[in-house]
């Protein structure tokens, strides 16, 4: 069975689509989403080097005939779609871009064939993969979307259905997005003067708050490191030591970013 065979022009009798087209081989709360891990600029990064790196090959449609090698077929009706334009809002780059990108996070890739009344297939539309199930009956494989569809998918453990790279790693993505997300916070508040601050006097809850609400406005944030604090009334102030590589940050994600690119089989360069 050649890749795209279930473009072939012939109809189709039943209203599910019998067979699937392959490609390819087979404790932290945080929330793991496909729009989530887009947010860790590992996941981000190894996303983009496969799908760009894939789109930009090209693509040939070629007819094999007895005896003879493969002879490239530009009057093949899928030719035109799978080099030029698979529908009317996409270039070919986009949709290998899509299909990629789908297969990578989602682990299945799914797309509609828009038939002309003559059965010539006229266009590639993507679908959602929450929007299909893939069913086993008795060795045939169906689908409950009703139409006549491709099906791409990854590595694969039953022969017709991909693996989500977010379900299966949800727990190192989801510690990814975790860490990234605690590094933010802790440098969002790391100016050198973090501390006690001493009064000589007893002071009431209303001159506590005031005086928190200063001190804050003026000297939390990154951008207000190195900046120097006025005392008054006799106050003392005295900095808490703060080493991130005590707290494992930078090891941490770096750790975290070997795990992403592993996942991904991408080297780390």
């Amino acid at each position: 069975m050649g890749l795209f065979d279930f473009l072939r022009t012939e109809k189709r009798s039943d209203n599910f689509l019998r067979g699937a087209l392959s490609f390819g081989g087979a404790a932290n709360k945080t929330a793991v989403t496909e729009q989530s891990s887009m947010t860790f600029s590992a996941v981000f990064a190894c996303v983009r080097i496969i799908s760009e790196s894939i789109a930009s090959l090209p693509v040939r449609v070629y007819k094999v005939e007895p005896d003879q090698d493969k002879i490239l077929d530009r009057t093949h009706p899928i030719h035109s779609l799978l080099t030029r334009n698979p529908n009317e809002f996409m270039t070919t780059y986009t949709f290998l871009e899509v299909l990629m990108n789908n297969l990578l996070l989602n682990g299945n890739s799914y797309f509609y064939i828009q038939r002309d009344s003559s059965a010539r297939p006229i266009g590639l539309i993507p679908i959602k993969s929450e929007d299909v199930k893939v069913i086993n009956h008795d060795g045939q494989i169906y689908y409950d979307v009703k139409e006549d569809m491709l099906h791409f998918f990854n590595l694969s453990f039953n022969g017709y259905e991909g693996t989500s790279v977010i379900n299966a790693q949800r727990t190192t993505i989801g510690t990814s997005i975790a860490s990234n997300d605690s590094a933010n916070s802790i440098l969002g508040n790391s100016a050198q003067t973090g501390g006690v601050i001493k009064h000589p006097g007893k002071l009431s809850k209303e001159a506590v708050e005031r005086l928190k609400t200063s001190w804050n406005q003026s000297h939390s944030g990154s951008f207000t490191a190195g900046k120097t604090a006025i005392l008054e009334e006799g106050m003392s102030f005295e900095p808490s030591t703060f080493d991130v590589n005590k707290l494992q940050l930078i090891e941490t994600r770096r750790f975290q970013i070997e795990e992403i690119a592993r996942i991904f089989k991408v080297p780390l360069s």
